[in-house]
């Protein structure tokens, strides 16, 4: 190794050798929580998301409108006579 890398490594040693680690529960205990914390953040983005979807959807759809129970619809327009079925013609042996 070079001079430089030996001391900047003797330097790092120096500096992390007085620090203690967390136990590994209290290691575990933070990672469960911020999971927790990620995915009900999750949760509420997705939450928000379709609320603000459906909410626009009703903004932008025409809305349609229900027939009032005093008046009575028009009857179906009625088209033209139904042409007759032609009949088959049979073949003699």
């Amino acid at each position: 190794m070079s001079r430089e890398l030996s001391r900047l490594y003797r330097a790092l040693v120096e500096e992390t050798d007085g620090r203690a680690l967390m136990a590994p529960e209290q290691l575990r205990r933070r990672a469960d929580r911020r999971a927790r914390n990620r995915a009900a953040v999750g949760a509420l983005a997705v939450a928000a998301l379709v609320a603000g979807t459906a909410a626009g959807a009703q903004l932008v759809a025409p809305r349609v409108r229900a027939p009032r129970p005093g008046r009575r619809r028009a009857p179906p327009r009625r088209r033209g006579p139904r042409p007759t079925p032609r009949p088959r013609c049979r073949r003699r042996p």
